[in-house]
């Protein structure tokens, strides 16, 4: 494992105060991306976004309030590491 690994498997926490009890401390596999932030804040917030607009991420707020959510889904990133010395 490298340290490119470890920065792509990263939790995600968000805290939601009018969340329903039942949901608080909930754990889930479900796979999310930094693209998902974005359209679940806009939920979680009552929001749509702008007509015409499209979103890649998708709202994950189902998946925050055990609601359902989230769905199948594969993800792809390609990190090229080249054997050239880094500077700082």
């Amino acid at each position: 494992m490298t340290l490119f690994e470890n920065s792509l498997r990263t939790a995600l926490l968000i805290s939601v105060p009018w969340a329903p009890p039942s949901s608080f401390g909930r754990l889930s596999a479900t796979l999310v991306e930094l693209i998902d932030v974005f359209p679940t804040l806009l939920g979680l917030a009552g929001l749509k976004p702008t007509p015409g607009v499209v979103l890649d991420g998708r709202d994950m707020g189902g998946v925050l309030f055990g609601t359902g959510g989230g769905g199948a889904r594969s993800s792809f990133r390609f990190l090229p590491f080249y054997n050239e010395p880094a500077y700082v």
